[in-house]
């Protein structure tokens, strides 16, 4: 049986993953038009890398629960507090993944705010989507742990 920590960890890969797969194949979509299988697995593993790292060095799951508990009057699970979590997960995880994938593909010259720009409505929507359709489940899982708040 797990504990409070692990099924927190358990609970973000699963997110992550699931997250990574559909910004994987979007931005592919959006900033190359097509798709193949060595494209997407190299995308995929790179995506892959940087939202489990950013995930664990900004620890966005720890951000995302205080901005939601704070808009939602602290009520863990409540309909506001999965809102905000679903969007402060997904726009931050957008952020980070967005910078270094553009940082990756296209190095930081004159065309990497324009790409960041280009990417950024696109995987927002996807990872909005992912989150919502995501996030329940996942509070669901931790909160059957018996945690209350992420490690």
């Amino acid at each position: 049986m797990m504990n409070k920590k692990q099924n927190f960890i358990f609970t973000y890969l699963l997110m992550n993953t699931i997250m990574c797969v559909c910004m994987a194949l979007t931005a592919l979509l959006v900033n190359v038009g097509f798709l193949t299988l060595p494209m997407f697995a190299v995308t995929l593993l790179e995506a892959l890398v940087i939202c489990n790292l950013c995930t664990l060095v900004l620890r966005i799951p720890t951000l995302s629960f205080k901005g939601a508990m704070a808009l939602s009057k602290g009520r863990p699970g409540s309909p506001a507090f999965t809102v905000w979590n679903g969007l402060f997960n997904a726009t931050l995880n957008t952020i980070c993944m967005n910078t270094f994938m553009t940082l990756i593909n296209v190095g930081f010259t004159p065309a990497f705010f324009p790409a960041w720009l280009h990417g950024f409505p696109a995987l927002e929507l996807v990872a909005i989507i992912v989150s919502f359709a995501v996030a329940p489940i996942a509070m669901k899982l931790a909160m059957s742990a018996g945690a209350d708040k992420p490690v």
